[in-house]
């Protein structure tokens, strides 16, 4: 390669402090011209004799050592896999494109059906059926399922405590069921997160508490009822997750996966301390009260679904029937791909001239924005009179289910 422009521009560097720079991105600019868009067999015989060439050149120079090896080679592997970084890097973001259609499409669906289902509510109302109330229960139930609850939590929680208290009837029994059904219907809206599963019941209970201390009457049974519900939410939320194990792709059933089912009973505990700390009398003595008398069944409990849960994950992982080998790829293959994530973002200042990536990044990420944004706009943050509606179904879908418990399938 003597008298090339590689050979040329680094015997023109021989004495600069950024010699091994300009080694690496003449070799990568040089691997990148000979090996781009060719054929797999191509690049073998193409990087055998480029390695050579540059070989050749570095010894002609009297650089040739350990360190300029190791930066040619690495400056030929990211030219030799720089079509398929560029594939991987598409398909990550046509990924990312494909998930935020699909949210909106489902989000159109749910409205869809629920508009539809407030027609048919409307019609029952205004006709003679002697069922009248038992259908509309049903419907009731129906549409709630419908909403998703995620960005909703704080208003919904607040306005139908506020709505227990004021009935002044089976608080306790009323503010348990609803509590439970508000979390694991937000948990399962999204995958089992342990992260998710406390922000949502801190979310919760903290509603409670600016309920409770706002009306101050009927605070222990407010809370008591809450606290139960929660932590009868995050249970049912942990069986569904270990049943829903059947269905989880065996290269994600790592030690991170499992880690979401550990120690759920001390970050409970936690966050019914750091509410106390935070809280302000009469929810304050009230909490701490429960927290002591019912210490001992809420670690007991959590400590056993938890438990359960990794137990029937651990016996997954090692119920796989692939080698050693397999699995010790797939774990491999799942840290390189993060750690190709990660570096993406660095990627354009590490290697310079590499406009079209850069060019491909930022059309595919513009894109990405515009569903964002669509996203955004179409589904806004809804108006007090929506939220006020969701709150009053989702406390007469949690009277009803209470009735239900107490009486036969039949209408009435």
């Amino acid at each position: 390669m003597k008298n090339t422009q590689f050979y040329t521009k680094i015997s023109q560097n021989l004495n600069s402090q950024n010699l091994n720079t300009t080694i690496f991105n003449e070799v990568y600019e040089v691997g990148i011209l000979n090996l781009r868009d060719k054929s797999l067999s191509e690049k073998k015989h193409i990087l055998n004799s480029l390695f050579n060439d540059i070989c050749d050149d570095l010894m002609e120079l009297e650089i040739l050592n350990k360190s300029t090896l190791r930066i040619s080679l690495e400056a030929l592997r990211k030219a030799l896999t720089k079509d398929e970084e560029d594939y991987l890097y598409k398909l990550m973001f046509e990924s990312e494109k494909i998930k935020k259609a699909v949210y909106l499409q489902g989000k159109e669906i749910k409205n869809m059906l629920y508009d539809s289902f407030k027609n048919v509510e409307n019609s029952v109302k205004f006709g003679n059926s002697k069922h009248k109330d038992a259908i509309l229960s049903v419907i009731n139930e129906e549409m709630i399922n419908l909403l998703e609850l995620k960005d909703l939590i704080k208003e919904i929680s607040q306005n139908v405590f506020l709505t227990i208290i004021e009935s002044k009837e089976d608080i306790e029994e009323t503010s348990r069921e609803f509590s439970k059904n508000l979390v694991y219907k937000s948990i399962g809206e999204d995958e089992f997160k342990k992260q998710r599963v406390f922000e949502i019941s801190k979310l919760v209970i903290n509603e409670a508490i600016g309920v409770a201390n706002l009306g101050q009457i009927y605070v222990k049974e407010l809370l008591s009822g809450v606290i139960s519900g929660v932590n009868d939410g995050i249970e049912l939320s942990v069986n569904k997750a270990k049943m829903n194990l059947e269905f989880v792709p065996d290269e994600l059933k790592t030690d991170g996966f499992r880690s979401e089912f550990e120690g759920l009973e001390d970050e409970f505990i936690t966050i019914l301390k750091n509410l106390i700390q935070n809280s302000e009398n009469p929810s304050k003595e009230i909490l701490e009260s429960i927290l002591k008398k019912d210490y001992d069944n809420y670690i007991t409990k959590m400590k056993r679904i938890s438990s359960e849960a990794v137990k029937n994950l651990k016996y997954k992982l090692e119920s796989i029937e692939v080698g050693e080998n397999y699995k010790e790829f797939s774990k491999n293959l799942i840290a390189k791909f993060d750690d190709l994530k990660r570096d993406f973002s660095k990627k354009s200042t590490k290697i310079a001239n590499d406009f079209e990536l850069n060019e491909k990044f930022a059309s595919l990420k513009k894109e990405i924005e515009d569903i964002e944004k669509k996203i955004i706009s179409k589904f806004k943050t809804k108006k007090d009179e929506d939220i006020n509606e969701y709150s009053k179904r989702a406390y007469d879908a949690t009277k009803n289910k209470m009735k239900d418990k107490n009486s036969d399938d039949k209408l009435s």
